[in-house]
């Protein structure tokens, strides 16, 4: 049984051998796929890099649209390697066309439903098609707005008189 496999399978590599379509093919997908490969992983290795010098220490740039509304949520944002920028004159086209990647917007609303206890509104506006690691940035953002929330939830329950534990 092992010889007549042996016998066909010899046989099929000497006809692909003499096939010049067989041989051309063969040649390039030699040569073309690790090209490709290489080609892949260099690209994919220089957006991650790129993306991970943010979470590396570099500050994350923030655009921020009335940020003279909230000092105290500015100065935590500061705190933590955010850098505040002025906001673009059109927002949503800065975002649209990658010169931004998010933006934050302040609004009246937010100031007096943070004077009278209520759940204070923001906007963040980024674009919602990339994915991965450029992320980052808005991930990051998010997550320190949550920080702030929790913060300012705390404190509140302490003016109260109750333990933020409890909760």
């Amino acid at each position: 049984m092992f010889k007549g496999f042996y016998t066909i399978f010899r046989k099929e590599v000497i006809d692909n051998l003499r096939d010049r379509r067989t041989l051309t093919t063969m040649s390039v997908s030699i040569v073309i796929g690790p090209l490709l490969m290489f080609g892949f992983l260099w690209f994919a290795e220089k957006s991650i890099k790129e993306e991970t010098d943010l979470v590396s220490g570099a500050p994350i740039e923030l655009p921020v649209i009335g940020a003279e509304l909230a000092p105290n949520l500015i100065g935590f944002l500061e705190q933590n390697n955010v850098r505040i920028l002025p906001p673009p004159v059109n927002p949503q086209a800065a975002i649209a066309s990658g010169d931004q990647r998010i933006v934050l917007e302040i609004t009246p609303a937010f100031v007096s439903a943070f004077e009278s206890g209520q759940s204070a509104p923001l906007r963040l506006m980024y674009d919602s098609s990339i994915s991965g690691l450029a992320r980052v940035g808005f991930e990051t953002t998010r997550r320190l707005l949550q920080q702030y929330s929790g913060v300012v939830g705390a404190l509140r329950l302490q003016a109260r008189g109750i333990s933020p534990q409890v909760v």
